[in-house]
């Protein structure tokens, strides 16, 4: 199994996730160091991907201790120095990364779908919605989309949507991102667990209280991430 994909997505402690941090940069450095743009833009973009990866964990390894709060004064001094400091710097260093694909690229149409769809998840994180919209719009008009990416495109509109109170609009993409979604299931178990998690907080937004439908969502993520062994998505999941 490739080492950068199993530190991604079945580790999820600081010490695996500070290799895959550096095993990341050295494996890019090459295409990064390449005189062709369109390489260099895969390269940036690769890594881009691995930072904001890297910062969903922290984000979730946070509100794990908080949820226990056992010997909190002792895990969060402790936290801030190892996970907060590398969550910070890929904080800041994804969406730098991410405008050298954009410059690099030429705009968004001469980028990959898969590049799209990462930069719009780094956008929106930044809360850069307007921009993150248009990068999807492009993303989606292009020919050639991969079933799970046109999934987390739906999604990520579907997150602007809810972002501007629009419910309607926001039902709309998550009932085609889950649509969808049942054709991945059958090829890419790894992609669904990651469209049925951000789905089931969408639909937690959408059903003002009702906890079944997103709980029954969250669930199944969790059912499939087990089955793959896909520890850091169950760490967020449940986080």
């Amino acid at each position: 199994m490739d080492k950068i994909y199993d530190l991604s997505w079945n580790k999820d402690s600081f010490i695996e996730k500070l290799s895959l941090f550096f095993k990341s940069n050295r494996k890019e450095r090459k295409r990064i160091k390449s005189n062709d743009n369109k390489i260099k833009a895969q390269g940036y973009s690769a890594l881009s991907s691995t930072y904001y990866s890297i910062v969903g964990t922290a984000y979730a390894q946070f509100k794990k201790i908080f949820k226990s709060r056992r010997f909190l004064l002792i895990k969060l001094p402790l936290f801030c120095f190892t996970w907060g400091i590398l969550a910070y710097w890929c904080n800041i260093r994804m969406l730098f990364l991410s405008n050298k694909v954009f410059k690099l690229s030429g705009g968004y149409k001469n980028m990959t779908t898969g590049m799209c769809d990462i930069r719009q998840s780094i956008l929106r994180k930044r809360g850069r919605y307007l921009e993150a919209g248009e990068c999807i719009k492009v993303g989606l008009l292009k020919s050639k989309v991969e079933t799970h990416t046109l999934c987390l495109l739906n999604i990520g509109l579907a997150e602007i949507y809810k972002h501007y109170g629009n419910q309607m609009k926001t039902q709309r993409y998550v009932n085609d991102a889950l649509e969808i979604a049942e054709q991945v299931e059958e090829t890419n178990l790894q992609q669904v667990v990651r469209i049925y998690k951000h789905c089931a907080n969408l639909v937690d937004w959408l059903e003002m209280g009702n906890p079944l439908p997103g709980r029954k969502l969250r669930e199944k993520a969790e059912e499939l991430a087990v089955k793959i062994n896909a520890k850091d998505q169950i760490l967020k999941i449940g986080n």
